[in-house]
């Protein structure tokens, strides 16, 4: 019996039980990713996965490590992997956010990526302005600037280098809406100081991203691309087909997160931790409390 009861023991501890299996999480090199991986962790960790994440892997690495199994989930943009990993160039595409989910999603299931249902969070490029500016001349998209850069008085734009030379940049995006900004109207900005030059009044208009804490933290408004000039970059879960055939259970735990998630929910948890300071799994337990995703 004694020989028995230990081969049993024996077999029982072979067997694979999910709750006591480890799944890797990653992230890319930035707050919000952390937040989103951040989010997977808790909820998996939660339904009785032992969790590891690995954060700060730049967007080949990360994609390899999902591939290779070293990662078995993470949140990609769909911007990103259109232009990264299928070096997708139609714009009509790229700037249609179901669309290009749906591309990406197919284009993925030759490789044995499954990308589940995206974010209506859309960290794109977005024009952003003083709230009081954006008032004083009736503000709303970026149409609206063609009355402003025909004006005598100057209005300063703080735009990037690379996006006022690259082909799908400035030069584009003027085509597109009809109007042209005049040399002296631009001053060149990198991302990393146009708040700062915003909330100065150094510049009247800036280049930014959709979800960067700075736009609450300095009252700004970012202009509707009316003209769908942009590509989008909604975020959405990827992981490996076997994965998911492996643990089924996850496809609905992890879904439940997306209807939470928006721009204005994004910026106010990148807030949270890149402007307040305080720590990302601190920020991200009580939203989920919050949401109501937490048992």
């Amino acid at each position: 019996m004694k020989v028995i009861g230990m081969l049993w023991l024996t077999i029982c501890l072979s067997l694979p039980v999910w709750g006591k299996e480890r799944l890797v999480v990653g992230a890319k090199t930035f707050t919000e990713q952390y937040i989103l991986g951040s989010m997977l962790s808790t909820l998996l960790q939660k339904s009785g996965h032992t969790v590891k994440e690995k954060r700060n892997l730049r967007t080949p690495l990360l994609r390899k490590a999902l591939e290779t199994g070293d990662v078995d989930i993470y949140w990609e943009y769909t911007g990103t992997a259109y232009r990264n990993f299928f070096s997708g160039k139609d714009k009509k595409i790229a700037t249609n956010a179901n669309l290009l989910h749906e591309t990406v999603k197919r284009l993925d299931q030759a490789n044995g990526i499954v990308w589940l249902a995206k974010a209506s969070v859309n960290n794109a490029w977005v024009f952003i302005a003083p709230q009081s500016f954006v008032e004083q001349h009736r503000l709303n998209t970026i149409q609206d600037l063609q009355g402003l850069v025909t004006r005598t008085e100057p209005i300063v734009f703080g735009l990037g280098n690379d996006f006022t030379k690259r082909t799908d940049g400035l030069k584009e995006l003027e085509k597109q809406y009809g109007f042209s900004v005049p040399k002296n109207s631009i001053q060149f900005v990198p991302h990393s100081s146009v708040y700062g030059a915003l909330n100065r009044g150094q510049v009247h208009i800036g280049l930014g991203y959709a979800t960067d804490p700075q736009i609450k933290k300095f009252r700004l408004i970012a202009l509707k691309d009316n003209r769908a000039f942009f590509p989008k970059y909604n975020p959405a879960p990827v992981l490996r087909l076997e994965t998911v055939q492996r643990f089924p259970h996850l496809v609905s735990l992890v879904q439940n997160l997306v209807p939470h998630l928006n721009n204005q929910e994004m910026i106010e948890l990148n807030y949270q931790v890149d402007i307040l300071e305080k720590s990302v799994e601190q920020v991200v337990a009580a939203w989920l409390q919050e949401k109501g995703l937490l048992p």
